[in-house]
Formats: structure tokens, C-alpha cells, sequence
């Protein structure tokens, strides 16, 4: 979460309905550069975009074009194949829905908690997320700055956690 956001995690995590997991997400994804480029890749495979016509190759940016023009008009139509096959990759192959309805299921009936632990530094793993988010709000120049001191940040506190670790190496 953003540094300059409050929010309770624990009570939102605890509060999310199992049921409306597949809608919220859904939602969600609304103009979101994720659903445009799967809208773009299944728009192509049922060949609603062409790459090649008549001996003519469309570049890779108009083929955006014809998708973001295409994925207005597919909005607005219910339940239109290419619109409902795009959303569900995105949930069932990328986010794997089923898996989300099972946990908010298992923290609703208490079979499963949620403990919030803050940290100094994102974990290398979050390290990624945490520049994604950084990158968003600092100008570009300022950019490798913010990125160089998360890394020292990540370095710092595996090298503060390796003080206690002795390697053998079995000579």
C-alpha cells in the first residue's frame, strides 16, 4: 500500500465477500492496460485484428489502435465472446480467481488469519511492486535515485540478516 494511505488491511482482508471476489475484480480490471493488451491477444486469435492482409503487415502499434477502437465498441455489447473470454484469462489463468474465493472463504469462517507485519525495507521479493509503485510518483530524473536507495535499502538488511549466518564450506 502506498506510504501515505492508512488503511487496515486485516479489516478489508476479513471483510471481503467470497461471492463478490469475480465482480470486484472484474471491475477492477476497467481500463487497465492489462485488459488491453489480452482484449488485443484475443481480439487477434479470433481475428477480429489481422496481422497480414493482402501482403501487407500492420505494425504492432496499429494493431493497438484497431484493438482500443474495437474494445469500446465491445464494452458496451453483453456477454460478446472475445470481451468474456479476455476477462476470463485474466482472472481464472493470471489471477487465479478460484484460488482468491478460497482464501477470503477460509478468513470469513476463521479458518485462516491475517497478520499485518510491517518492515523498514520491501522484501527483495516486493522489491519489484515497491519500484513500480516509487517510479509513479517521482519524476524521471529523480527515478534511479528512489530505485538505487531501495536496493541499498534490500542489500542492507540481507546483509544485517547474513550476521548470524556461518557458512561451511565443507573444506
Amino acid at each position: 500500500m502506498p506510504l501515505n494511505r492508512k488503511v487496515d488491511v486485516e479489516r478489508v482482508l476479513r471483510e471481503v465477500d467470497p461471492d463478490d471476489v469475480r465482480p470486484d475484480l472484474r471491475a477492477a480490471l476497467d481500463g487497465t492496460d492489462l485488459l488491453q493488451r489480452y482484449f488485443r491477444i484475443n481480439a487477434t486469435r479470433s481475428l477480429m485484428i489481422l496481422k497480414r492482409y493482402k501482403g501487407h503487415e500492420k505494425s504492432a502499434s496499429q494493431q493497438q489502435v484497431s484493438s482500443e477502437m474495437l474494445l469500446g465498441f465491445a464494452r458496451d455489447l453483453e456477454e460478446f465472446s472475445v470481451m468474456e473470454e479476455t476477462y476470463r484469462e485474466i482472472l481464472e489463468d493470471r489471477l487465479a480467481v478460484d484460488a482468491i474465493e478460497t482464501f477470503a472463504a477460509a478468513v470469513q469462517a476463521g479458518t485462516h488469519h491475517v497478520s499485518v507485519t510491517r518492515v523498514p525495507s520491501p522484501s527483495p521479493r516486493a522489491f519489484g511492486l515497491a519500484t513500480l509503485m516509487a517510479s509513479d510518483v517521482v519524476l524521471a530524473e529523480d527515478e534511479s535515485a528512489v530505485l538505487q536507495e531501495f536496493h541499498d535499502r534490500v542489500m542492507a538488511e540481507i546483509d544485517g540478516d547474513g550476521d548470524d549466518v556461518t557458512v561451511d564450506s565443507g573444506d
